[in-house]
């Protein structure tokens, strides 16, 4: 599990990242806007390395600052949505 937010009212959610068709997935559902499915990255073993980081390397200042800059600059909350299999549920 890991922390996210919705996209349209950016209340905090858990997610859940999966594998799926060789791309990784951010599975998250909130309780008034449904579900959604965002793609995270289209190439699981690069995001397995990013992954391998060490925990220094990802709790630096330079690494939190990047982090907060891609999620502001980015569009879609800071992700790619994958929107041909994006789902809502009411």
């Amino acid at each position: 599990m890991c922390l996210t937010i919705c996209a349209t009212c950016f209340r905090k959610l858990e997610g859940k990242i999966v594998f799926q068709d060789d791309k990784v997935f951010l599975l998250k559902r909130c309780p008034e806007h449904g579900a959604e499915r965002v793609l995270v990255a289209d190439d699981v073993d690069y995001y397995r390395r990013c992954r391998e980081v060490s925990p220094e390397a990802r709790n630096s200042d330079f690494t939190r600052a990047f982090a907060r800059f891609a999620l502001l600059s980015a569009p879609g909350v800071g992700a790619s949505r994958d929107r041909g299999t994006q789902s809502r549920e009411s």
